[in-house]
């Protein structure tokens, strides 16, 4: 939980995106990061650990293929005309994705 954060960090995004993306609520969200700051056991449902799965594998793409911080916010925010994403911001994408793949697993 602390590498998300510190991920989301980086990346400036906002606590609602932060929430989006692991879709929780702020309450918990904040519970587990002082939990994780403060090196104490946690205890994660397997959808919150697939998403964090998820931002963390972007997270290592995006590091190989760009140069730093900035370009990674600025591929991650920006619009992206290829077919794939739609005309979409790929955190955009990313968080709608994540939340329909895990409702319709029912997880």
């Amino acid at each position: 939980m602390r590498v998300f954060d510190n991920v989301a960090r980086r990346w400036g995004l906002s606590e609602r995106m932060k929430l989006q993306l692991l879709g929780c609520v702020e309450h918990e969200f904040r519970d587990w990061a002082r939990d994780a700051r403060w090196h104490r056991p946690l205890i994660l449902e397997v959808a919150l650990l697939l998403r964090v799965s998820a931002v963390l594998g972007v997270f290592g793409d995006l590091r190989q293929l760009t140069n730093g911080a900035a370009e990674e916010r600025c591929w991650f925010a920006r619009q992206l005309a290829a077919p794939s994403f739609e005309g979409k911001a790929p955190i955009s994408l990313l968080a709608t994705h994540l939340k329909a793949k895990w409702m319709f697993a029912g997880i």
